[in-house]
């Protein structure tokens, strides 16, 4: 991040977890930048079943990150 100083406060650092049969499960919230914190509040030390445990009725959150995750977006 040294040479992108500008770009720390809008980055996250995160954690997947997936389960034995290589499945996404969930998401860990390792870091989160200042500007990520203003906006969407804090979430470092979190999981996204935490923020967001309703799989069905967040489905649009989940897929979103299951598709960075996997490269679709």
């Amino acid at each position: 991040m040294i040479d992108i100083p500008h770009a720390a406060p809008h980055l996250t650092l995160m954690d997947v977890e997936r389960a034995p049969d290589g499945a996404l499960c969930d998401y860990g919230f390792r870091l989160a930048g200042t500007r990520i914190v203003e906006t969407e509040g804090g979430c470092t030390g979190k999981r996204l079943l935490e923020i967001f445990p309703d799989r069905r009725r967040y489905e649009p959150v989940w897929r979103h990150f299951a598709d960075a995750i996997e490269g679709r977006l």
